[in-house]
């Protein structure tokens, strides 16, 4: 069986996913680390683990086109190892505020892009914004198990995202708050991390909105097997999984039409056109008045955990 490492600087839940899928597919080493590099010190032992890791496997799995992936490319060059990498998207992303490529890594996102023997991603919509950058990727959508169940609703209102610094306005969580204020009879719900100011800032927009913090993944779920609408109003989003496990959850969904959110959301979601709270208020409405189709079909077509895992050992396979 071929030895692969899995090396990742987030440990997030679709990480996670791969590795239960690589696992039954190759000898698997990972090397995920929780902890951010803030002195030269953590960069070197970074650099050391990679070094050392990569010279006993046959293949390199990267998450993400950062500076943990440029040393891993570096690794990959000089022990002869062939490396794919998956571009998350907040990588090429080039936006004002926002963005891997307005941030002093953009050499090194490049130098990963272009040096890695395959460059694979989440959605069409990173797809397109890599070859902008002049290399081609492959698509492969993030999974997830199609929800079989059905669940009771309440009268609720939900988003994910985190009220941050200029991410809140990214993530259209100032949207959420004005727009959710014309629905008074339901509880508007943040999921996410946040700062006080961002907070307070939100509760003078609607006086009545609930922050739930950085929960477990398992109370997230939860949360959107009970709630009845589910909006992401970002101004971009590269994949946007909080959506599809909402959707999973049988939740109403309502989102702007900002990168790849009409590509996961399909043609059960009600596509926001105009970036205005008004808007968002009435797609809600629309939401709330109208039935939607089974998004479950969709998911098991499109988003399954299974395809993602064909796709995914088919491409890593084939790096001989």
């Amino acid at each position: 069986m071929k030895k692969l490492l899995l090396i990742s600087a987030y440990d997030s839940d679709f990480v996670k996913t791969d590795v239960e899928i690589l696992r039954k597919h190759f000898s698997l080493d990972k090397l995920i680390r929780k902890k951010r590099q803030k002195n030269l010190l953590d960069f070197l032992v970074l650099a050391l683990l990679i070094y050392w890791k990569a010279g006993k496997t046959d293949l390199i799995y990267c998450w993400f086109a950062d500076s943990t992936a440029f040393l891993a490319v570096k690794a990959a060059k000089l022990f002869h190892k062939k490396i794919c990498v998956n571009v998350g998207g907040y990588e090429v992303a080039n936006e004002e505020n926002y963005g891997g490529m307005k941030s002093r890594s953009a050499g090194r996102i490049k130098y990963v892009l272009n040096n890695a023997d395959q460059i694979i991603t989440v959605s069409g919509f990173s797809a397109e914004e890599i070859i902008k950058l002049g290399v081609q990727p492959e698509v492969v959508s993030l999974g997830i198990i199609p929800e079989q169940r059905r669940f009771p609703k309440q009268k609720i209102i939900l988003t994910v995202g985190s009220a941050i610094d200029e991410i809140y306005r990214i993530k259209g969580l100032d949207l959420f708050a004005e727009a959710t204020g014309y629905f008074p009879k339901y509880q508007s719900m943040i999921i996410g991390k946040f700062e006080e100011k961002i907070k307070n800032k939100l509760l003078e927009i609607n006086p009545d909105l609930i922050f739930c913090g950085q929960i477990t993944h398992e109370a997230v779920i939860k949360n959107m097997q009970k709630a009845e609408v589910y909006c992401q109003f970002s101004k971009r989003e590269s994949f946007g999984y909080a959506l599809l496990e909402a959707m999973n959850g049988g939740c109403k969904t309502v989102i702007s039409d900002a990168g790849a959110l009409p590509e996961i959301g399909g043609k059960g979601a009600v596509i926001v056109k105009e970036y205005t709270a008004e808007a968002c208020a009435e797609g809600i409405r629309q939401a709330l008045e109208n039935p939607q189709p089974d998004q479950r079909n969709w998911i098991q077509k499109n988003y399954s955990v299974q395809r993602r895992e064909n796709a995914l050992t088919a491409i890593l396979d084939s790096l001989e």
